[in-house]
């Protein structure tokens, strides 16, 4: 049982058709809150695994090549990484005040049979609630009645 990895399926919820997608997994995530005991878990395909990851850290891809290409010099890289890393949501760039609850998302790979940290972002809890909505199924409301005369 030890040093092997049990096969997931992919929770994310494509909102376009509103279904699971349940292809093989290769990315977890926990999703760790101030106010809950135990972390949500959810799991990811590649592709979409990667383009939610990506999207989470494209503020720091772009200071990243800015200072590859010398743009920006290392310190104004160092102290631009710092800001992002720790003091900014990284669903909406906002800055973090005190009174903000703090919520922490881990993407993992999941290799052969390791599973190993790819990186940690930290978000607001609303932009974690809106985050959260790629992995849930939609309830279908169904039509409603638009009529202003119910009885016509």
């Amino acid at each position: 049982m030890w040093g092997m990895i049990l096969l997931h399926k992919c929770d994310f919820v494509n909102p376009e058709y509103n279904f699971q997608c349940h292809k093989k997994s290769d990315t977890k995530i926990v999703v760790n809150m101030p106010n809950k005991k135990d972390p949500i878990v959810l799991f990811a395909c590649k592709e979409h695994g990667d383009s939610r990851f990506n999207w989470l850290s494209a503020t720091e891809i772009k200071i990243t090549k800015a200072k590859d290409t010398n743009k920006i010099s290392y310190t104004e890289y160092s102290e631009a990484m710092k800001q992002i890393r720790w003091k900014k949501c990284r669903r909406c760039n906002g800055e973090f005040v005190d009174s903000d609850m703090q919520c922490l998302i881990e993407y993992l790979w999941l290799k052969d049979n390791k599973i190993s940290l790819r990186r940690s972002f930290s978000v607001h809890i609303d932009c974690l609630t809106s985050e959260l909505r790629f992995y849930e199924v939609q309830e279908y409301t169904g039509h409603r009645e638009t009529t202003l005369d119910q009885m016509i």
